[in-house]
């Protein structure tokens, strides 16, 4: 019973997340993201609680990112992925380990990630839910028919 609340709370985080608007259309970089890590998760590249902000380390992460963006959003430019990795901050189930204790900017920098930046880390809860392929496919299904199915 307690995973089913724990599943159910995540799942109104997901469908509750800050996307921001421009011009009138709702930015979907943070579901992209969300279904990024599931997807990491999933290929078995993504096997801690962290993802850095370094060269060398970032780059399947990335890729994955943009491919998955143009699945669902093909008609769209990408979202730098600088911006969710940045904003998820705000959602309250993602969260940054800095270096030093100064305020972080309210906008998105790719200068703060590299020199502020250790890295950055999903709830353990969360992260334990998604060892699960069951669990990860159920949040996948509510963000695609949350955010996405009407794109695709």
């Amino acid at each position: 019973m307690e995973n089913r609340l724990r599943i159910d709370y995540y799942k109104n985080a997901f469908i509750r997340l800050n996307c921001a608007y421009a011009y009138g259309r709702r930015i979907l970089a943070k579901p992209i993201f969300i279904l990024s890590i599931i997807e990491s998760i999933e290929q078995g590249f993504l096997v801690e609680n962290r993802i850095e902000w370094k060269k060398g380390v970032f780059e399947k992460f990335h890729d994955l990112y943009n491919e998955i963006f143009s699945i669902y959003l093909h008609n769209e430019y990408p979202t730098p992925i600088y911006k969710p990795f940045f904003h998820l901050a705000h959602d309250g189930f993602w969260h940054h380990n800095v270096k030093h204790s100064i305020p972080p900017p309210k906008a998105a920098t790719i200068r703060y990630l590299s020199e502020e930046l250790n890295f950055a880390y999903l709830d353990q809860a969360l992260w334990d839910l998604l060892q699960d392929f069951n669990v990860r496919e159920e949040f996948r299904e509510t963000i695609i028919n949350f955010f996405l199915k009407s794109k695709e």
